[in-house]
């Protein structure tokens, strides 16, 4: 009897709570707030329900139209109900929907929108009057753009058996058949499966595609030369090296995978990789890196094993090689997968943390597959033409397009670092150069040193003058001629600041003026205006009013202080802190 009320339960849609009674008992419930991200908002308030002599807790959640909840997986919303002196049964959560993840374009179940989940609940003998119900509440919830950090909410509320108008009626939905509803739950249980199958099939073939990207696509005849050079070892070394590649690439999605685990654990966050190119030192790094990696294409320098270790351990050191070649290959692909790698993570983190590491497992075999079934059929390679002048050009034209896709990387870069960033990838460059070009293999191992030493150092000189980023000291206005208008009406004292992006020397002066401290602070206590007015290209305002009304050739920097009656004072060119403080100050 008890198993079939239950069941019956589990029918409920729909709870009605008339809105006169709702107020009427508003003291007898308890509101939380869950989430509220910008224009979504999520709250959850306990009531107490009663229908056909069942008393229940009901836990009532109002949601905007843009959020949802996860209805099944290890993030999937939670609620565990606990009281002295009642037995509390599971909670009954209302039937999901199917949501249309606007990613990946899947079909993921969730509950959205108003719903409710009920506890049906009963003293735990005669003479319990009243009992405390303390409710559990463990969320994740996401809108259309971006998911939010997982939350845990208690609310509670006093249950008072005795007290019959206290419990709100409810009308339950019992149309169907105890049978229907059994087959109805298996029916559902053997969709998701087949759905997380489907999953699982779709991880594959995405790690498979990754290497029809252009991102992966200038390593591929490093990888058929490899590839084919081991075939020529004995059939025991080419599946070695074989193996070890693979494993390589299968290891740098099991990384992925390991950390997001540790991220949620650590934060209660959900580690999204895309995310990682919205911070710019990492799109630096990517870019720089595809950069280096270009030059070895080009053969402006060489990669290999110092021979006093590949003399030791032949063996070891080509397992390893390969192991990092794998590793290097998935790495590279991610500029280009960036999305679909980002809401992997994200999908996955909402399941078990064992279905997390085969998602990764199963993206990295996926990339994989093509050359595991190479090195499992040599013979295949023999139908790929012998290494010659060929793939020399093919390897140097990849180069091109690794440039390409750093390109694309560079011009995602905030306006204000890349000029720099450009100067600086011509040093690294050149560095690379000397330490690839200025040594042969008869030059003197002091010498060799001495030399690689100095690219170093260039290197990281240039690193530091160039990618290191000033703190912006001044809160500069943009270029407004009306703005500037209303403040010489207002006998306001003006700071106008004529730059543009290609010019250096206006680097060199904001590095050596406007970026102290005593400059800004200065300009703060004075309460002049700052604008900071752009001419980097001709059509610009800033650019027209330097000729026509300020009367300047166009050339920058030009600095124009207005002071307080309007007269107008010039400072061309590179000056010193001083000058300006002088000026300023009216000396």
């Amino acid at each position: 009897m008890f198993v079939k009320r239950l069941t019956l339960i589990l029918l409920v849609m729909l709870i009605v709570l008339p809105k006169s009674q709702a107020l009427a008992n508003e003291v007898l419930s308890s509101t939380t707030k869950l989430f509220d991200y910008k224009d979504q908002h999520s709250n959850a308030k306990a009531l107490l329900a009663q229908s056909d002599g069942e008393k229940f807790i009901v836990v009532s959640f109002d949601n905007s139209a843009g959020l949802h909840f996860y209805a099944d997986g290890d993030m999937a919303l939670s609620l565990n109900a606990k009281a002295d002196g009642a037995t509390i049964s599971d909670a009954i959560y209302p039937a999901s929907s199917p949501f249309t993840d606007p990613i990946s374009g899947g079909n993921i179940a969730v509950y959205m929108g108003s719903f409710d989940v009920i506890f049906p609940i009963k003293p735990a003998d005669r003479t319990s009057e009243s009992v405390d119900v303390n409710i559990e509440i463990s969320a994740f919830a996401c809108t259309n753009e971006v998911c939010l950090r997982p939350v845990t909410r208690e609310i509670s509320i006093k249950a008072n058996f005795k007290d019959q108008e206290a419990w709100t009626p409810i009308k339950l939905d019992n149309a169907h058949a105890d049978d229907s509803i059994i087959s109805d739950a298996d029916a559902k249980k053997t969709n998701s499966s087949i759905l997380m199958l489907g999953y699982l099939l779709l991880t594959i073939i995405a790690g498979f595609s990754f290497n029809l990207m252009p991102c992966v696509l200038p390593i591929i005849p490093l990888i058929i030369g490899k590839l084919l050079k081991n075939s020529q070892q004995s059939r025991s070394r080419s599946i070695s090296l074989g193996v070890s590649f693979c494993v390589g690439i299968v290891s740098f999605f099991m990384v992925f995978g390991v950390l997001s685990i540790l991220f949620k654990l650590v934060t209660g966050s959900v580690f999204n990789w895309s995310d990682q190119f919205r911070y710019p030192s990492f799109i630096i790094g990517m870019s720089l890196s595809i950069v280096v990696f270009a030059l070895f294409m080009f053969d402006v320098f060489t990669l290999s094993i110092p021979s006093s270790i590949a003399g030791k351990s032949d063996q070891g050191s080509g397992v390893l090689a390969s192991v990092v070649m794998g590793f290097f290959a998935a790495l590279l692909s991610t500029p280009c997968t960036g999305a679909i790698i980002g809401f992997v993570l994200v999908w996955a983190q909402t399941q078990y943390w064992t279905i997390v590491l085969l998602v990764f497992a199963l993206m990295g075999l996926g990339m994989a597959l093509p050359y595991a079934f190479l090195v499992a059929f040599p013979k295949l390679l023999s139908k790929i033409p012998k290494p010659g002048t060929w793939m020399e050009h093919l390897r140097k034209a990849m180069g091109f397009i690794l440039l390409l896709i750093a390109v694309k990387l560079f011009a995602s870069l905030p306006k204000e670092r890349l000029v720099n960033v450009l100067f600086f990838a011509v040093a690294l460059s050149f560095s690379v150069w000397i330490w690839g070009s200025w040594v042969t293999l008869s030059t003197a191992a002091t010498k060799k040193w001495i030399i690689r030493f100095g690219a170093v150092l260039l290197a990281v000189s240039a690193g530091f003058l160039l990618l290191t980023q000033s703190k912006e000291m001044v809160d500069w206005q943009d270029y407004d001629a009306v703005k500037i208008s209303n403040a010489q009406k207002s006998h306001k004292e003006i700071l106008i600041k004529f730059t543009a992006d290609w010019c250096t020397n206006c680097v060199v002066l904001d590095k050596k003026v406007f970026h102290d401290s005593k400059i800004a602070e200065l300009l703060k206590s004075k309460d002049i205006l700052k604008i900071k007015a752009d001419t980097t290209t001709i059509d610009m305002p800033a650019t027209k009013d330097l000729k026509d009304v300020y009367g300047e050739a166009g050339n920058v920097p030009v600095t124009i202080f207005i002071d307080a009656q309007g007269k107008e004072h010039k400072l061309r060119g590179i000056f010193s802190k001083q000058e300006l403080i002088d000026l300023l100050d009216g000396k």
